[in-house]
This record gives structure tokens, C-alpha cells and sequence, in this order.
């Protein structure tokens, strides 16, 4: 619930402003300030296996890729020169991020070449690192995201709506693509032990 509150109050008030030439739904500067606003209240959840934000975990704006297409207004204010916006939102792990998950895949996969039981848990393991390889190159987010254009003298302000769709969006990214890339880095860093990682919980995370 608190996590909750914390990202309605920052979505509200979150609006990145900019030079704009161009005073339409997909202005680059409003398109930057979505990108932002979206991912930084997606880095603010918490990772409820360490219970740290993911941000402090190593993860950054970089980790995703976010795209925007069927970009159209819905509604104008003229007495306050501003357009209502809509857009479908897609995203998925950045080149870098994956390439960073796939590294730290092999190392991992390396020490648990050294568990006790690897031999007779070897299939789960490997369906574990199977699963979390496949998950890298294919797992997507998809959403819509609302938002307010406000074309000022000199700049154009854009303001991301609090709306079930956005916060919908914002918990699938943290829960569907940074907790899985949380779960590798903490394996990574020794703060989560390998028989926690090669749980049925992680399975699913990686499977669903």
C-alpha cells in the first residue's frame, strides 16, 4: 500500500520540461519525459527478496528500452494550450542489460557446477538456467500510458497521468523485467545464497 502512495505521489508530480519545435503528442522532449518518469517510478519498488529498492541494486534507466507507438491526442485545451495524449508503451531489457544477465548467467551457472547436490537436482538447475536465458531475449511489457503536453512560452512540459493503466505498466516492469534481473545481480554479489536462486519461486519468475 505505501509503495503504492509513493508512486501516485510521484507520477502527479514528476514533469520534466524541455525546448520543444514542435508542439504535438510526440514531441521528443515528451517522449524523454515518459521514458523517465515511467522507469524511475519502476526503479523505486521495492525487491521484496532483499527488500531494497532496485535502484540501489545496481539497476538504472538503462536496463530497459522503452518505445512508444499509436501516439494520438484525445483531447485539447486551448485556453491553456495543452493536449491529452495516449500511447501504447513497450518495453524490454536494453542490449546492455542483456548482455550483463547473460554474463552473469555463466558465472552463476558456473558455481552451481559446485553445489552439494548439483548431480541430482542438474535437470532443475539447468531448466532454472534455461528459463532465465530465454526470459533475457524474449520478455515484454506492454501498456498504456496517458499523458498531458502544456506548451508554454518557451518550453514544453509534460506530465504523466496516475491512472490504473500507467500504474499497471509501472508494476509489470518492476515485477516482470527488474525483480528477474535483481534476483541475478544479488546472486552475483553473494547476497542470495545459490539454493535460494534454484527455488521453484524462481522458476516461476523466470516462466511466467
Amino acid at each position: 500500500m505505501n509503495v503504492r502512495k509513493i508512486a501516485a505521489v510521484i507520477m502527479a508530480s514528476a514533469a520534466l520540461s524541455g525546448c520543444g519545435d514542435a508542439f504535438s503528442c510526440n514531441n521528443p522532449e515528451s517522449i524523454r519525459a515518459i521514458n523517465e518518469i515511467v522507469t524511475s517510478n519502476a526503479l523505486n519498488k521495492m525487491n521484496l527478496s532483499t527488500y531494497k529498492k532496485f535502484g540501489s541494486i545496481g539497476l538504472t534507466p538503462d536496463s530497459l528500452t522503452l518505445r512508444l507507438d499509436n501516439i494520438h491526442a484525445t483531447d485539447s485545451n486551448p485556453s491553456v494550450n495543452s493536449l491529452t495524449c495516449k500511447a501504447q508503451l513497450t518495453v524490454v531489457y536494453s542490449d546492455k542489460e542483456k548482455a550483463r544477465m547473460k554474463r552473469i548467467m555463466g558465472v552463476i551457472e558456473d558455481r552451481a557446477k559446485g553445489m552439494s547436490n548439483y548431480n541430482a537436482s542438474r535437470l532443475f538447475i539447468d531448466n532454472v538456467n534455461n528459463s532465465a536465458r530465454r526470459m533475457t531475449d524474449t520478455r515484454t511489457v506492454t501498456g498504456t500510458v496517458e499523458y498531458i503536453v502544456f506548451n508554454t512560452k518557451d518550453k514544453v512540459i509534460t506530465e504523466v497521468s496516475n491512472t490504473p493503466g500507467v500504474n499497471k505498466v509501472i508494476d509489470d516492469i518492476s515485477y516482470k523485467l527488474l525483480y528477474p534481473t535483481a534476483q541475478l545481480l544479488e546472486v552475483d554479489k553473494n547476497t542470495l545464497p545459490l539454493d535460494r536462486f534454484y527455488s521453484k519461486e524462481t522458476l516461476y519468475v523466470f516462466s511466467q
